[in-house]
């Protein structure tokens, strides 16, 4: 499938880190791709300095993105992460079960009692979770 028109059209626009930016990436471009964009490159005739500098600031930025790719969640993260999934299925069995169950019993208190706990509780580690990232 040849590349677009608009690809080739908008090469001489892009700047050079742009172009150096797209060598940096081979992974997510077509082989016509990156040709189209040395050929702009050479094109363009750089000075081999600027030329040098421009594909290592490239190179930087690729082992940068790809540490933050690889980077892990930090251990609050996680417990909180843990913590969230086991209130929020706990608050699903409870907001669906238990105050249904006191409502056809006719126990409304309770049931509303249930409702207003359970919107205190989702409050409580939504402010929690705020505050841990605040924090950070």
């Amino acid at each position: 499938m040849p590349l677009p028109q608009a690809f080739f059209k908008d090469l001489p626009e892009k700047s050079d880190e742009q172009l150096y930016d797209i060598l940096g990436h081979l992974d997510n471009y077509v082989p016509e791709a990156i040709e189209a964009v040395r050929g702009e490159l050479l094109r363009r005739d750089l000075p081999p300095e600027r030329a040098a500098k421009l594909e290592a600031m490239s190179q930087q930025k690729t082992a940068d993105e790809q540490q933050r790719s690889d980077a892990s969640l930090g251990w609050i993260v996680r417990i909180v992460m843990f913590i969230s999934s086991v209130t929020l299925i706990l608050a699903m069995v409870g907001l669906a079960i238990v105050p249904a169950r006191y409502e056809s019993q006719g126990y409304r208190k309770k049931a509303r009692q249930c409702w207003t706990c359970w919107g205190l509780g989702l409050c409580f580690w939504i402010l929690l979770a705020i505050v841990i990232l605040v924090l950070r």
